[in-house]
């Protein structure tokens, strides 16, 4: 497993989601990252909403393929 960068953290979205890369697997293909939800993106009964999370998988899915395609 290595441990990585994100460049992702250049792009405004991926501010915006608190996106941050925590390893990628190259054997496996698998990639851990971490979000931090900011405060606009908590709903009322403290919790985010179903379409933004649908955003952090799609940006996860992104990342994983630009790291096993390379690039």
């Amino acid at each position: 497993m290595t441990d990585m960068t994100l460049p992702a953290g250049d792009f405004a979205h991926a501010k915006l989601m608190g996106a941050k890369l925590h390893s990628y697997d190259p054997s496996t293909q698998t990639i851990t990252m971490h979000f931090h939800a900011p405060e606009a993106f908590i709903t009322p009964r403290k919790s985010v909403q179903g379409g933004l999370v649908a955003g952090f998988l799609d940006e996860a899915m992104g990342w994983a393929y630009t790291y096993s395609t390379g690039g």
